[in-house]
């Protein structure tokens, strides 16, 4: 039997209006020894018809089907664990994946088989935003100033993080599959920052490279922002980051994320409930060390200048 190279991994809820464009552009960017699976999460539209219609003409796709709903992440795992590619990308049905994602992607990890994943730009289109243009892609370079693919050893990816603005878009990341069973999956009580903590994890680890291009495009759908804006709701994502690095077996892993500087957003919004609790301060002491630090340098630059 042949084994598969690649598996796409898509959770859908309602989105039929988006996957009469997005199955075909995905199709047709797989190989012959590729997979698509689509975990279906009790949808109520018409998306099950839909699949199942592509499935038939397409032997690639796989429709998993949930009769009832039970969440993105739940199903975004289901399909992580239905996969069974070599590699894996996890896109939601309203992601837009343009030409030549894959092909470059897995041209990249292909030459550099040691490391776990590749990502490109983080580029974003907005739905119902009224000061955006939803035909517009924004981006912004993760590394200004690098024009072509580069990898990041283990050995280098922390101090990569710390030194630049650099960061992994999950939607941008193709990744090696046992890596995302190793590590778990996605934890649902983090929530929209479940793929985040996932990915760089895994990253940590076991390296990354970028490639500095507008590949794969995510939907910032007004909606959602709207339902992630509860503040209780962020604050108890953002503060079990904090509390899944002080487990035990993730030492290694808390270590890597605090001088990464990956962190910093949050101990700055978090900043008095972290002061709580002693088993946080080190986290505190870093990003005040990185704050005067920085604040030196700007002084030091200033005063050079004149």
């Amino acid at each position: 039997m042949t084994s598969i190279r690649l598996s796409v991994a898509m959770a859908n809820f309602n989105h039929a209006h988006f996957l009469a464009t997005r199955i075909p552009s995905i199709l047709e960017q797989l190989g012959p020894n590729d997979e698509f699976v689509i975990v279906d999460d009790g949808s109520t539209d018409h998306s099950v018809a839909l699949i199942e219609s592509y499935a038939h003409a397409d032997g690639r796709i796989r429709l998993i089907r949930h009769l009832k709903n039970r969440g993105v992440i739940e199903a975004a795992n289901r399909s992580f664990q239905e996969s069974r590619g070599k590699y894996l990308v996890s896109l939601s049905a309203d992601d837009r994946i343009l030409p030549g994602f894959i092909d470059k992607t897995m041209k990249v990890l292909e030459n550099h088989p040691d490391i776990a994943l590749c990502c490109s730009n983080c580029a974003l289109w907005y739905d119902g935003f009224p000061d955006k243009d939803p035909s517009q892609i924004y981006t912004t370079p993760l590394i200004p100033g690098i024009e072509k693919p580069t990898v990041f050893l283990p050995s280098q990816i922390t101090r990569v993080f710390s030194k630049t603005p650099f960061w992994i878009p999950g939607h941008t990341s193709i990744i090696k599959r046992d890596l995302l069973h190793k590590y778990g999956g996605m934890d649902a009580g983090l929530g929209y920052l479940c793929d985040w903590f996932l990915i760089h994890s895994i990253a940590f680890f076991h390296g990354a490279a970028y490639i500095p291009e507008d590949l794969s495009v995510w939907r910032q759908d007004i909606d959602s922002y709207s339902k992630q804006a509860s503040p209780d709701y962020v604050s108890r994502i953002e503060m079990r980051i904090f509390g899944l690095l002080c487990e035990k077996e993730r030492k290694s892993l808390r270590k890597k994320f605090r001088k990464s500087g990956l962190l910093r957003l949050y101990v700055r919004k978090r900043f008095f409930q972290l002061c709580v609790f002693p088993r946080y301060w080190d986290f505190i002491l870093f990003f005040l060390i990185r704050g005067v630090k920085n604040r030196c340098k700007r002084l030091f630059t200033k005063r050079t200048k004149i």
